[in-house]
């Protein structure tokens, strides 16, 4: 069973994906900064596949963070959320996703079924 990795500082947010992939039958944990998400993978970097983070947050940035945790693991798959109109930019050998919000529960498992499919096995570890 897939783990996702959820980063938002807006808990009603992070609450409303988690329940939402949870149903979905997907494994979740959830983190509301970027040091908090670093501890979470770290205590879990073998089960999780997928980071699906904000890109506005305090502290920590989510291009921060995926830069960071993509460098421990290269096949990380990555899903960006936000609410602003900003391109994410990051040098990465795959795709990037992007949700804007507002979005859809169908919108969101699309997007994360679509990610998790990705083939990375090329991307080096």
């Amino acid at each position: 069973m897939p783990a996702i990795l959820i980063v938002d500082d807006e808990f009603p947010i992070r609450t409303l994906i988690s329940l939402s992939l949870q149903a979905e039958g997907l494994t979740v944990y959830d983190a509301g900064n970027g040091r908090e998400a670093v501890d979470i993978f770290h205590q879990h970097a073998d089960e999780i596949d997928l980071l699906l983070t904000d890109v506005v947050m305090p502290e920590m940035d989510g291009p921060a963070l995926v830069r960071e945790l993509v460098a421990e693991r290269p096949q990380l798959r990555v899903v960006f959320i936000s609410g602003c109109c900003d391109i994410v930019n990051l040098s990465a050998p795959r795709r990037i996703y992007f949700l804007a919000k507002p979005f859809d529960i169908s919108e969101l498992v699309s997007t994360v079924q679509m990610a998790l499919k990705e083939d990375l096995s090329e991307v080096a570890a």
